[in-house]
């Protein structure tokens, strides 16, 4: 009789386990916690080379896709999309303001996606500008950077008579969730 109680028991133990595996349970149904992945630098250099007007003044805004190329960490060899819209300064010496979209692409195809909406530009000579914004990863990317999250600054100088510049980005990012 002991022996019997003892077979139900493993074999009532084994049924739980087996209906319970691991592949079965989905996260987001049983209510896990989810702790944000660890914060890390982002930092590289973009050197732009393509600017195209999409849509010219009058009226502001003028409407802008911007490519370039470089090296970023943690997307390695990158190819960055701006798609940006700028308002030319109201008076003489003011800054240019501008908001828009970054679309990174890192070296596996992976897709990277920030705004913002503080873009400031100062025309510094004739053949130079400066132009700097704070940008900040949101949800949508693809691979890895799906749910990213975090923030970094574009410090960009700027030759509009070649139409050639070099942008320096410095920042922090975060590949999203993990269930605890």
């Amino acid at each position: 009789m002991i022996q019997f109680r003892h077979a139900f028991l493993i074999n009532l133990v084994l049924l739980i386990l087996t209906a319970c595996s691991k592949q079965d349970i989905d996260p987001e149904q049983q209510g896990l916690v989810y702790k944000s992945a660890i914060s890390v630098p982002f930092k590289g250099m973009i050197e732009v080379s393509v600017f195209q007007v999409i849509h010219q003044p009058p009226p502001p805004p003028l409407e802008q896709l911007v490519h370039g190329e470089g090296k970023v960490s943690h997307l390695g060899k990158t190819r960055v999309t701006l798609n940006q819209f700028w308002w030319p300064p109201e008076f003489p010496g003011d800054p240019g303001t501008g908001e828009g979209r970054v679309f990174f692409s890192a070296a596996n195809g992976d897709i990277l996606l920030a705004e913002y909406e503080d873009g400031v530009a100062y025309q510094l000579s004739p053949a130079s500008m400066e132009i700097t914004f704070t940008g900040y990863f949101k949800d949508g990317g693809s691979g890895r950077f799906q749910y990213a999250s975090g923030w970094f600054t574009w410090k960009e100088t700027y030759n509009p008579i070649t139409n050639e510049g070099t942008s320096i980005v410095n920042g922090v990012i975060s590949y999203g969730r993990e269930p605890f």
